[in-house]
């Protein structure tokens, strides 16, 4: 069906009654009227055109439309095909109608903390992989890879960051006095496996193995009771 074809047909009908539909096995646009004659919402095939699941002179309602319409969408919207086809335009339609303002894009982000420290080297990693300048992805990377090593701090260790200081830096927290630390040390499972302890001083312990195991196990509490 030509554009000419399609124009002349919707010259002899109400341009605010036609509906177009061309879905799953259609081999060209369907043009629909509104059927004003019909109580209901129906519409009725244009004059001069033919498909495979609506008759000449035959009404067509909701109820007929929607498992048309509807599996074809969700195929549609479930193919990565949508994606190629609209790009970012559908996501950037809908954002602007729900928040009446545009989606932002890869440009600069403007981050409310060490905003020039995170630019200056989101800016090196692109001139260093010969890119022409960065976005908002390296600047993303740089704020997680500081964020990435929180995890691996020692004890007593913290990064110190906002209004305070200009810069993130580390710092160690001091060691309270003997008699004020909670009994929650960290297990000195390498100083025992060397056998030797943090002031390279002979760490030596033994470990009844066998009375660990009966504590383990209730043996021990059987025993007690079997004895008294």
């Amino acid at each position: 069906m030509t554009s000419d074809d399609t124009n002349t047909t919707t010259d002899n009908m109400a341009t605010d009654s036609v509906q177009i539909l061309k879905c799953r096995d259609d081999k060209a646009p369907v043009l629909l009227s509104k059927d004003a004659e019909a109580d209901e919402l129906s519409f009725r095939m244009a004059e001069g055109r033919s498909c495979s699941w609506l008759s000449k002179g035959e009404t067509v309602g909701p109820d007929k439309l929607r498992p048309r319409i509807e599996s074809w969408l969700t195929a549609l919207f479930q193919s990565e095909h949508f994606s190629l086809l609209v790009g970012s335009s559908l996501t950037r339609a809908l954002h602007w109608m729900a928040a009446d303002n545009p989606l932002p894009g890869m440009g600069w982000a403007e981050f409310s903390h060490y905003s020039d420290e995170i630019d200056a080297e989101a800016k090196r990693s692109p001139e260093a992989a010969v890119r022409s300048e960065g976005n908002i992805e390296d600047q993303f990377r740089v704020a997680n890879e500081l964020l990435r090593e929180l995890p691996s701090l020692p004890s007593q260790n913290a990064i110190l960051l906002g209004w305070a200081s200009q810069l993130p830096f580390l710092v160690k927290m001091k060691d309270l006095p003997k008699s004020h630390q909670p009994h929650s040390d960290d297990p000195e499972f390498w100083n025992v496996w060397t056998r030797q302890s943090a002031e390279g001083q002979p760490l030596l312990r033994k470990a009844d193995w066998k009375a660990i195991a009966d504590d383990w196990q209730g043996n021990i509490a059987s025993s007690a009771e079997a004895d008294s």
